[in-house]
């Protein structure tokens, strides 16, 4: 198990170089910056931001402004989980095209990480069949859905739960939404959600359809 650092001053400069380097066991410590790239964290990696220093800022792109066609997710994810095992702490996401995290795969935690101006929704877990034990908690999300207010393009929401086993939802702060707060939806099974806070949502703050336990 190794530790790896990336950012300015670093053999690894780019997340990308990071996540082609970085073995199951290992730690990415991402040091404070701008980048200008998607996050895709490899199987078995833990990716946190660097003590001491400012929170490293992921940008997605999105001007905030320019419409990304009539469909409700303009683009692929900020933070793109889509291999079991990962953690992910303390890492600020902006400017998304899309949503802000996607998770498609089992164990993995996103844990006190700021998620702001996304196209789409703010962190949607939805695989080709049930995620299991995927904990979001003390993350800070502000400012998703926000093609409403660029185009009208209504739907989404700030936390989502899709076909999810054994989901935790602990202790998140959600404001400027246009959408829902937190979703549970169909084929949930088994969420707990608690402790949260939801402040100007377009629609309802706690949404539960479909879903049982």
């Amino acid at each position: 198990m190794a530790e790896l650092h990336v950012g300015a001053g670093f053999a690894l400069r780019t997340l990308a170089q990071a996540a082609a380097e970085a073995k199951s066991g290992d730690t990415v410590v991402v040091h404070v910056g701008m980048y200008r790239e998607p996050l895709k964290p490899p199987a078995g990696t833990t990716w946190r931001a660097a003590e001491g220093e400012g929170r490293p800022m992921i940008d997605g792109g999105w001007n905030g402004k320019s419409s990304l066609g009539s469909e409700k997710v303009g683009g692929g994810p900020v933070l793109a989980v889509n291999a079991p095992n990962v953690i992910v702490t303390g890492l600020r996401f902006v400017n998304g095209k899309g949503y802000g995290a996607g998770i498609t795969a089992d164990n993995v935690t996103i844990r006190d990480c700021h998620f702001d101006n996304m196209y789409s929704s703010g962190i949607i877990v939805n695989g080709d069949g049930p995620v299991k034990n995927v904990l979001i908690e003390d993350c800070t999300i502000n400012r998703v859905i926000m093609r409403y207010a660029v185009n009208g393009i209504a739907g989404g929401c700030a936390i989502g739960l899709v076909e999810t086993v054994d989901a935790v939802v602990r202790g998140n702060v959600i404001s400027g939404d246009w959408g829902e707060g937190i979703d549970i939806d169909r084929g949930s099974v088994n969420a707990l959600v608690e402790r949260n806070i939801v402040t100007f949502k377009a629609h309802m703050g706690l949404y539960i359809i479909r879903a049982r336990g």
